[in-house]
């Protein structure tokens, strides 16, 4: 189980994870894969157990605050980091994240999946008040050496009100420990035991499934074959409790509140079974050109839904393109889902769950799309001009598609793609044209599922220009 503690400078970004380090260590062999040097590891933790139901827990009750450095944020002022900074590229990162989901799913991981129940606050409270009825003594640090704690960065300020905050910490730490300790860990990669054990005495059988397979081993054998018998790494919550990940991605220069609170709905309601949603929300704007009612209301989202809504500026009006791509570079998800900022999702009740649906029953699938559709409005001379000059033949297209099986674009007003290295062509016009077209064909192949239940609907009175 990992633990994301609540960063002041980013909330709900998991700057900060706690490891129960000792079943990760038993089933990779180290904490992180070689690749990576001083970025992106707290991300890639808390994207690989974000794959597992009950294995990823926000614990909102502990903040901390990092005073040395490196908090790049646009909408604060910029402080330098100690260091020069080495990313390894969302292409990679996707890579390893593959690899490691496979090594996770060989293990029958998520077979012992944590209850819903026991990731709330109150879970935690309730086991610091067992452990103080045991007379245990008192944690003296928040940040305790050992496994408990391992992928902290040790180099950070945390900062904390003394005991107090060192107590929640610990017993959250604790808390995770109970849910599966070591004693209980399934076996170091099932697939390889099963496979020995065809072969070899039961006793050598018993040995090679009580040792640990490292990192390379699994991603060398056991990813191999999981990837070829799940046809996909992004294969459907069915095998071993894998989950999907998703991301909604908004990229907004409106920022009409009204709008933006209706696709918050749709995306923070009941996630569909076998799924994790979220939302990452970029404004195009600069800074000054957001109100305060605007800004109150970015944060109120970020802040209740910590590590199920990211939000963030780009300080300037940079174009829709260049805005999706911050977007895409946020996303570590199995697969993207495209929304513009002018669309009212339909109000059913999971109007998403038939992208995920799509997405489990045909995991081959490099997109799909659903119909978005422009009101036949009288009063607006935009919608008619719209509907005169038949350019919307795409738009909804995937409601009653005849022509074949698939669609070969469709707007980024409503697609769902499977999420890659790939970005926006930043040549295409900062207000939209053509990119969602050159971007389906280089990601899809021209080739999108068409799910005629998820519906948007323009809003006419702001749609026209922009993202």
């Amino acid at each position: 189980m990992l633990l994301l503690l609540n960063d002041a400078a980013d909330p709900g970004f998991p700057s900060f994870p706690v490891l129960r380090a000792t079943e990760h260590l038993r089933l990779f062999g180290r904490l992180l894969p070689d690749c990576f040097l001083n970025q992106g590891g707290d991300p890639y933790l808390a994207a690989l157990y974000r794959r597992w139901p009950g294995r990823l827990a926000m614990l909102p009750e502990v903040t901390v605050i990092n005073k040395v450095g490196g908090v790049q944020r646009s909408d604060q002022q910029y402080s330098e980091p100690r260091y020069s900074r080495h990313s390894i590229g969302k292409e990679v990162m996707l890579q390893q994240l593959k690899r490691g989901t496979a090594v996770l799913q060989a293990a029958g991981f998520g077979s012992t999946a944590v209850p819903e129940t026991a990731r709330t606050p109150e879970h935690y409270r309730q086991q610091q008040q067992r452990q103080q009825q045991q007379q245990q003594p008192p944690a003296k640090q928040i940040a305790p050496a050992g496994p408990a704690a391992a992928g902290c960065d040790s180099g950070s300020n945390h900062d904390h009100e003394g005991p107090a905050a060192a107590s929640k910490f610990n017993s959250a730490a604790a808390a995770c420990n109970s849910q599966n300790p070591a004693g209980n860990s399934p076996p170091g990669c099932r697939k390889c035991s099963n496979a020995c054990s065809q072969h070899t005495s039961a006793a050598a059988a018993a040995a090679a499934a009580a040792t640990p397979h490292t990192y390379a081993q699994c991603a060398n054998g056991c990813a191999a074959s999981s990837s070829s018998s799940s046809g996909s790494s992004s294969s459907s919550s069915s095998s071993g409790g894998r989950q999907l990940a998703v991301d909604v991605l908004v990229p907004t220069a409106r920022l009409d509140l009204d709008l933006l609170q209706g696709i918050a709905d749709a995306v923070l309601s009941p996630a569909p079974a076998g799924c994790d949603l979220s939302l990452i929300l970029v404004v195009d704007r600069a800074a000054a050109d957001i109100s305060s009612e605007q800004r109150d209301w970015l944060q109120q989202l970020q802040c209740r839904w910590l590590h199920k809504v990211r939000v963030r500026l780009n300080g300037t009006n940079a174009g829709a393109s260049a805005t999706r791509n911050r977007a895409l570079q946020e996303s570590l998800a199995d697969y993207v889902i495209l929304w513009d900022d002018d669309i009212r999702p339909t109000q059913d009740p999971g109007c998403l769950a038939a992208y995920v649906r799509a997405m489990q029953q045909h995991p081959e699938a490099l997109g799909f799309a659903g119909p978005s559709y422009v009101p036949r409005c009288p009063s607006s001379l935009w919608a008619c001009a719209l509907h005169m000059s038949d350019c919307l033949f795409f738009w909804d297209a995937a409601a009653d598609w005849k022509v074949a099986d698939v669609l070969p674009w469709a707007v980024t007003a409503n697609v769902a793609l499977v999420n890659c290295a790939e970005e926006f062509d930043l040549r295409f016009p900062k207000t939209g044209g053509g990119e969602d077209i050159d971007y389906c064909l280089r990601v899809a192949g021209g080739r999108l599922l068409p799910v005629p239940q998820v519906r948007c609907w323009f809003e006419v009175g702001v749609m026209g220009g922009g993202e």
